[in-house]
């Protein structure tokens, strides 16, 4: 069942909201900004289960320093639990001669491809 059928999973979603708000900075921003960021999400993450997008919300915590925004837990969640893309890994590989990157590099590159021409994986 996606998030936009799940009246319980639109509750997850506002309580994890809540709890990232409560936890990272978010400098500048009034608590009145948070009705604003759970429709953004609510409206982004509408095809996921709460169940996928609970689990990119704890993969998100565990390596990040700030508040994600809604396309960093969609990537997560695309990419099976993996960290959004990120340009300068990206650059950092394409500046590589292409028979010295190793396969993991390789596929990043492939994925990072993909994902920003059709969205998925």
């Amino acid at each position: 069942m996606t998030l936009q059928e799940d009246p319980e999973g639109i509750k997850i979603l506002a309580n994890l909201l809540a709890q990232n708000f409560d936890i990272f900075p978010t400098y500048g921003k009034e608590p009145e900004a948070a009705d604003n960021l759970f429709k953004a999400f609510r409206q982004q993450l509408a095809d996921y289960p709460i169940g996928k997008i609970q689990a990119a919300f704890e993969f998100h915590r565990s390596y990040a320093n700030k508040h994600p925004m809604p396309g960093d837990i969609v990537q997560i969640i695309e990419r099976g639990n993996k960290p959004p893309f990120q340009p300068s890994i990206y650059n950092s590989i394409a500046k590589m001669d292409y028979d010295n990157r190793s396969d993991v590099e390789k596929r990043y590159m492939v994925d990072y491809h993909k994902f920003f021409i059709t969205g998925k994986f």
